[in-house]
């Protein structure tokens, strides 16, 4: 019964979590998550299966695709012809894109086939170091890492869900789930496949609430190289694969004045590698806006007035005193 207690009790939780999960609770809040949210994760952008689609698009959808059938048969030809074309144009060096760049293109392809959920990883904590355990059974027989689903999960997803958890839910959390002013943010999320370096000259990162870039960042430089016949895979192979995958770095502005004049210059979504530094922009952070590829994963809410990047390069790293608060090790199965 809608009105009994055990009703008004569940529905409340539910409230609680989706007040936390906004930012509109002045308060860290424990882990609200179910154990069907735990595994069957989607960030609100995602794609999503079949069967994660509401009543009205399941019924809409497929009678709008027997319509436009023939439409959607010339779009698909073309849109493959264009595929063909661009990946012959990056075999032939024509377009530069270096390994991390290419893994992470080869993930978001297959994240669109597989399209499949994420789930709560377990964390080892110790000090301001967290290692995320990837479980066993995203591991086959032949000792494949599958990342995008070839298993019935995804990794990306999978990192996200538990980092931006972990975080939400620690000391820190009230304070990131307000940080929301564009132009002056003070906390922020970074994947690298290296260890962290104080003298980085150039560091991309996401807002502190959204772990978006890092999560795929963090690993797939651990994917084949290349994306030809043998290098086109969403698998690992845990054979010589090194013991820590990646990192991802959760940053607070050091620099209580840095904000005290104008720090952002926006950028736009065809920015891929980090622009020049000139006169004019020296010391300002790059803020990316309206990047496609953001509108099809994570939780960022509209890409036009929430950038999906900040890129820290040069004296704007020095002026900013980026403070490493805690870091996250991406760590091989043990299977």
């Amino acid at each position: 019964r809608f009105g009994s207690r055990e009703a008004r009790f569940a529905a409340r939780q539910v409230f609680l979590f989706r007040m936390a999960q906004y930012g509109t609770i002045g308060e860290s809040q424990e882990p609200l998550l179910s154990k069907q949210e735990e595994e069957d994760y989607y960030g609100q952008n995602d794609w999503k299966p079949f069967r994660k689609w509401s009543c009205g698009k399941k019924v809409c959808i497929p009678i709008l695709c027997i319509i436009f059938s023939p439409l959607i048969l010339v779009l698909f030809i073309l849109w493959l012809s264009m595929m063909v074309v661009f990946f012959i144009v990056v075999r032939l060096g024509c377009m530069a894109f270096n390994k991390s760049q290419q893994a992470v293109m080869k993930t978001m392809l297959f994240e669109f086939r597989y399209k499949a959920p994420g789930m709560k990883l377990k964390l080892k904590t110790s000090g301001d170091t967290s290692d995320l355990i990837i479980p066993d059974k995203l591991v086959d027989q032949n000792g494949l890492l599958h990342t995008c689903g070839g298993l019935g999960w995804s990794l990306r997803k999978s990192i996200e869900l538990t980092v931006e958890d972990h975080i939400r839910n620690g000391p820190l959390g009230a304070k990131v789930l307000s940080d929301t002013d564009v132009d002056k943010p003070r906390y922020f999320l970074n994947g690298s496949t290296h260890a962290y370096d104080p003298n980085f000259d150039e560091v991309w990162t996401c807002p502190g609430r959204f772990c978006v870039w890092p999560a795929v960042y963090s690993w797939a430089f651990n994917l084949p190289e290349g994306i030809d016949s043998a290098g086109f895979t969403q698998t690992i192979d845990l054979k010589g694969a090194p013991d820590v995958f990646g990192y991802i770095f959760f940053f607070e502005v050091g620099n209580q004045q840095f904000y005290d004049t104008d720090r952002i210059e926006k950028v736009s979504r065809l920015v891929v590698n980090c622009p020049e530094v000139t006169p004019e922009n020296e010391g300002k952070i790059f803020a990316r806006y309206g990047y496609d590829k953001a509108r099809e994963m994570g939780n960022i809410p509209d890409i036009s007035k929430v950038p999906d990047a900040y890129i820290f390069k040069g004296r704007t790293l020095k002026d900013a005193q980026l403070k490493l608060l805690h870091s996250y090790r991406v760590m091989k199965p043990i299977v």
